[in-house]
């Protein structure tokens, strides 16, 4: 083989090395890609023209990746009125009708009034309100559980209200899982046959299945509980088999609608961490529903804060608390402490400085994909 071959060659291999992990949690993995990189580029260090530093470009990555320019969700003018006759409703509001009148003298209820927003591949997009501020139909309207009265949905570019019925199954099967705030367990499967009820419906091979089944609960923290039924289980455990139920399809994007709002304070704790963990290893989008502030802003990347069906400011946590539209939003606010509020801020740095890491990343892949040389080459 010749030695240009042989440069193209190991270039492509560094190149296929840390675009795997450029989507996924880096610190756990750091130096395993730190390694690999240094042994590679050694080999052809005559073929590169920069020398870069790995240990500089890696330090202190530890965010997820967020990517801004792949948007993976698109809500449009997304609008819900419940009751017979919903576009009646929904043009009454249209012309000036508030939310309590259009009850009053129609008796039909508005959830949602022209709702639009982007959810960027990556992200973890906080729904937040008190309740009956329209955020779980919202989140229930991204998969059709309910459907809209108005508006667009894309998930990937593919319009969610025009789908017929067997095209949305299989784009909720695929695309899409859900956890439920009441758990929402088959009380007569297993926990191994719970996690796996999605596959099941998919048909999936049994070696396929055995194998994401016990992925999910190794993920969660339930192994060696696969055999056990959910009446033996805490609320905690059974929300951790609904969590592994939703990963075993391995969706693209979760929608969890209030999942923790029933637990004892310390197991809900505990779970919040494990979500940040699942989601720095598996790079998932998450649509996550809640009415607790202080959830909020540990888990989000950003939040879309609700009022009478209609989102009422998106920002990032810092930005939400630094910066209130209103005084709804400011009452939501107005008790974070100082020391949460710089914490916050860190926080919101780090994760742009992490961003733009991850970019000179990308660039430097580019790089040496042009700087390898034509095939044949001396």
């Amino acid at each position: 083989m010749s030695s240009s071959i042989l440069k193209k060659n190991l270039l492509k291999e560094i190149d296929s090395t840390v675009e795997s992990y450029l989507g996924a949690f880096l610190d756990p993995i750091g130096d395993r890609i730190r390694g690999t990189f240094r042994s590679l580029s050694y080999k052809v260090s005559s073929s590169l023209e920069d020398d870069i530093d790995i240990d500089e470009l890696f330090a202190g990555v530890e965010t997820p990746r967020v990517d801004e320019k792949e948007c993976i969700i698109r809500v449009t003018g997304l609008s819900k009125v419940f009751g017979p006759q919903p576009q009646k409703g929904l043009k009454l509001v249209k012309n000036g009708m508030s939310k309590q009148d259009l009850r009053e003298s129609t008796g039909l209820t508005l959830g949602l009034y022209d709702n639009s927003f982007d959810v960027y591949k990556g992200e973890l997009f906080v729904l937040m309100g008190l309740s009956g501020s329209g955020k779980s139909t919202l989140e229930r309207c991204l998969n059709r559980l309910i459907d809209p009265t108005e508006g667009s949905i894309k998930i990937e570019g593919l319009e969610i209200t025009d789908l017929e019925r067997d095209e949305l199954i299989e784009v909720r099967r695929k695309k899409m899982g859900m956890v439920f705030q009441n758990f929402a367990l088959l009380p007569h499967r297993t926990v191994m046959e719970n996690v796996g009820f999605g596959l099941e419906i998919q048909g999936e091979p049994l070696d396929i299945y055995t194998e994401r089944c016990q992925n999910a609960i190794d993920m969660v923290g339930l192994k060696g509980y696969e055999d056990a039924y959910p009446s033996g289980l805490s609320g905690g455990m059974k929300q951790r088999v609904g969590l592994a139920r939703a990963l075993a399809s391995d969706p693209d994007i979760l929608l969890m609608d209030e999942a923790f709002s029933a637990l004892d304070p310390l197991i809900r704790k505990d779970m919040q961490d494990e979500l940040i963990q699942i989601r720095k290893k598996m790079g998932k989008t998450i649509i996550f529903v809640t009415h607790d502030l202080d959830e909020a802003l540990k888990l989000g990347d950003r939040i879309a804060l609700m009022n009478d069906g209609v989102i009422v400011q998106i920002g990032t946590p810092a930005e939400i608390v630094n910066n209130p539209v209103d005084d709804y939003v400011n009452r939501f606010v107005q008790n974070v402490n100082q020391e949460r509020v710089d914490e916050l801020m860190r926080k919101d740095a780090k994760r742009k400085a992490d961003a733009e890491k991850r970019k000179k990343l990308k660039e430097m892949v580019k790089k040496k994909q042009k700087a390898a040389p034509p095939m044949g080459g001396a």
